[in-house]
């Protein structure tokens, strides 16, 4: 299963990396690198 971005979800990642970097640079890449890394694994979900 191949997982797409649409637009609008790549600007939603950066609206929250933005806010959460306001006060946390670290906590909001940690945040989207759990998202993508989620995303990644839905790819390969059928195979146990």
């Amino acid at each position: 299963m191949n997982v797409l971005w649409t637009d609008a979800a790549v600007t939603q990642l950066q609206s929250i990396y933005d806010y959460v970097a306001q006060t946390s640079p670290g906590y909001a890449r940690r945040i989207i690198d759990r998202l993508t890394r989620r995303s990644r694994q839905i790819e390969y979900a059928n195979q146990g």
